[in-house]
């Protein structure tokens, strides 16, 4: 099962892309983490703030970051997030 990559409530912008900053829209995916960087799973992964549920909020990749098997792979290393 996949982890995904959640930002803090300081760090998200509603529908704009983690990765490229871009506005997402109504496309827009998901951000991965691979098994090496979801360590990190309980932090922010701009700022590295520790995360709880309420200033928990899912990072999302555009429709050009996350197109295809690019939503696939890790927002933070690049590697494969199966």
């Amino acid at each position: 099962m996949p982890k995904y990559a959640y930002l803090c409530t300081s760090c998200a912008k509603k529908d704009y892309c983690v990765k490229c900053g871009k506005w997402c829209g109504s496309t827009k995916h998901l951000a991965r983490l691979c098994s090496r960087c979801s360590g990190s799973f309980d932090r922010c992964v701009k700022c590295g703030k520790m995360l709880t549920n309420s200033n928990r909020v899912p990072a999302v990749l555009c429709n050009n970051c996350g197109f295809g098997s690019k939503q696939n792979y890790c927002v933070k290393c690049g590697k494969s997030a199966p």
